[in-house]
């Protein structure tokens, strides 16, 4: 069973969380990758369906997994995104307009 979790970390360090993110899920993604020739090798070689079907399902349970955490990811970047925006928004409605009084442009 999966369940979300929420904390909260410093806006400056939502990159770094997400590139630690990516970095665990090229792991996970390196090691699936050298699992798939043993599936291979069950199909083609040993000519065992039930030990291929099996390695099958562990080889889609762990896609599942990495499709989870880049799921993860997406929602973290569009969630800054957001923040970054909101930010934005809030700074231009907040500031107010520039004085002209240093402006000697307008004396003839």
């Amino acid at each position: 069973m999966r369940v979300n979790v929420t904390y909260s970390v410093e806006l400056e360090e939502v990159s770094s969380l997400v590139e630690n993110i990516l970095q665990e899920i090229e792991k996970q993604f390196e090691n699936l990758n050298t699992g798939f020739p043993e599936i291979m090798h069950s199909v083609v070689e040993d000519q065992n369906e039930k030990k291929a079907v099996e390695l099958i399902k562990e080889f889609r349970l762990k896609l599942g997994e990495i499709d989870f955490r880049l799921g993860d990811c997406a929602d973290i970047l569009m969630g800054y995104q957001q923040t970054l925006f909101q930010i934005a928004a809030a700074e231009g409605m907040t500031r107010l307009p520039e004085s002209d009084e240093n402006d000697d442009t307008t004396s003839g």
